[in-house]
Order: structure tokens, then sequence, then C-alpha cells
């Protein structure tokens, strides 16, 4: 987020893909510090959504399912 904040005209012309490798990009060059910071954090997240969500399960739809594999074939 801090990086969307700083350049937001560069979040504003990509397309979704290309933010996404960009973004990898800029993940696999950051220290192990900072990504260790973000690893403890989704294991936080992760643990407060058990938390509060024990039975939950993602069950996508299955029109989705359906449309998504269309697409791909």
């Amino acid at each position: 987020m801090e990086f969307k904040s700083q350049f937001p005209q560069l979040f504003e012309k990509l397309s979704m893909p290309k933010l996404s490798k960009y973004t990898s990009e800029i993940w696999k060059t950051l220290p192990t510090e900072v990504k260790s910071t973000y690893s403890e954090l989704t294991a936080e997240v992760m643990s407060i959504h058990s938390e509060l969500y024990p039975d939950y399960a993602c069950k996508p739809h299955k029109k989705f399912i359906a449309v998504f594999k269309k697409g791909n074939s």
C-alpha cells in the first residue's frame, strides 16, 4: 500500500496483469526482513479470520468455474 500511495499515476495506467508482474519483481528484490514482516501479518490475519469464521471453506460458484473453464479451452 505504501508503494501505491507514492506512485498513484503508475497504478492508474497499468493493466492488472502488468501491475501484477511489476509487483512480483518488486517483491523479489525486497529484503528478507520486510518479507518476514508481511508473513507475520498474514499469519495473524489468517488466525483472526479462522476465529471469526471457523466453518469457512472457499466454495467457488459453479457458474464461474464453467465460464472460467470455457474461456481457457
